[in-house]
């Protein structure tokens, strides 16, 4: 491996609100939904998910009513600057400058704009893209975009300072992030593995890896 990670930024896609139904408390919880942006050394930049899909920023409700959402939870804040466009234009970038597109797990949250980077190679966990469309919600709009899909089935450094850590549970093919960054160190990004503080107590994570579909985030 030539190149190296060289920075990340977190990207801002928005606030969601989960209801606490069929929870032991019974409490909801309000979550942000957060992207990433890993620039290299070589000048390469990956794209961490997508967030909701772009008519979530048009009209929330309508949105939410047509994926069959609301049992779930309710867009908190979400207009068209959480968007991947805008926010990778607070990094001074465009999707085209996108060299590879990281998909941690295809829900509703994390896969809305996977077809918005025509030409950018999706790394993606074998057992996600089994599927004949991205999981998504209860409605599976979605159909695999045409690109290039580098399947990953075990933990792989793609390159130096990027590990992608296979952690299935909240979904078949989830996948974690661990970076070494220059200055700051190692950097474990859990995504949806670890979703509740109660996750980070003894017992609690293999909890959390259990949780049913109707819980997650």
């Amino acid at each position: 491996m030539t190149d190296s990670v060289k920075r990340f930024a977190i990207l801002d896609f928005g606030l969601f609100y989960v209801h606490g139904k069929g929870t032991a408390t019974n409490q909801g919880r309000l979550i942000g939904i957060p992207g990433y942006l890993i620039q290299t050394v070589a000048g390469k930049n990956i794209l961490v998910d997508t967030g909701f899909h772009a008519k979530y920023a048009i009209n929330a409700e309508t949105a939410t009513a047509e994926d069959q959402l609301e049992s779930f939870g309710r867009i908190e804040r979400l207009t068209a600057e959480n968007l991947p466009s805008a926010q990778l234009a607070k990094c001074g970038l465009t999707t085209e400058d996108i060299d590879l597109l990281i998909m941690t797990h295809t829900d509703i949250d994390h896969v809305g704009g996977i077809g918005d980077f025509p030409g950018v190679p999706i790394v993606i966990h074998k057992d996600e893209r089994a599927f004949d469309r991205p999981r998504y919600w209860n409605t599976q709009p979605l159909e695999w975009p045409d690109a290039e899909y580098r399947l990953i089935g075990e933990d792989t450094d793609l390159l130096d300072g990027l590990t992608l850590l296979t952690t299935c549970g909240h979904a078949p093919g989830h996948l974690s992030i661990l970076l070494n960054l220059p200055q700051t160190g190692a950097v474990l990004l859990t995504c949806d593995a670890i979703g509740r503080p109660a996750e980070l107590e003894p017992g609690g994570l293999i909890m959390g890896l259990g949780t049913s579909r109707s819980e997650r985030s």
